[in-house]
């Protein structure tokens, strides 16, 4: 009996969390899912867009695959330009991402994150004094090196891996 009142009563606190459901959205958008850097290349650029109604902080970082590194501790042959930035309501920045030149394997595509951390900004006004949470959203995609001289096409390596 106790557990049907508690899955009923978590059930109910379900539903209500719709019905009085909490306004929470990241503003910042990253313009695709994935980035692919051709070490021929000299750049790769990233789009960053704000679609909400106030500016935004971002912070800007690789990672080797562990999602709780710090930024300040990862050491990546790459560089971002820029590592922070104020994005304003309704425009968009351009990322620069630089290889460096220091040595990676060339037998393979290696697999980094990019981290676009949004910080909001801090209430004013009559939103100073309302009791809210604010969180700060990180985004995190997948950053391809494909190395020069690889054999084959990026486009059939899904093929190949699966023994088709």
């Amino acid at each position: 009996m106790k557990q049907i009142c508690r899955v009923t009563i978590a059930t109910v606190l379900f539903a209500l969390s719709f019905v009085f459901g909490i306004d929470a959205q990241a503003s910042v958008v990253v313009a695709g899912t994935r980035v692919v850097y051709n070490q021929t290349d000299s750049e790769v650029t990233v789009r960053l867009s704000n679609n909400g109604k106030l500016p935004g902080l971002v912070q800007i970082w690789l990672d080797k695959g562990d999602p709780s590194a710090k930024p300040d501790t990862i050491d990546l042959p790459f560089t971002i330009t820029p590592p922070v930035t104020r994005i304003n309501p309704n425009k968009s920045q351009t990322l620069r991402i630089i290889y460096t030149g220091e040595p990676l394997p060339s037998d393979k595509e290696l697999c980094f994150y990019l981290n676009v951390l949004e910080i909001p900004p801090k209430p004013t006004g009559d939103e100073a004094s309302a009791n809210q949470l604010q969180l700060a959203f990180r985004t995190r995609i997948k950053f391809f090196f494909r190395p020069e001289g690889l054999k084959g096409q990026a486009v059939e390596a899904p093929h190949r891996s699966s023994g088709a």
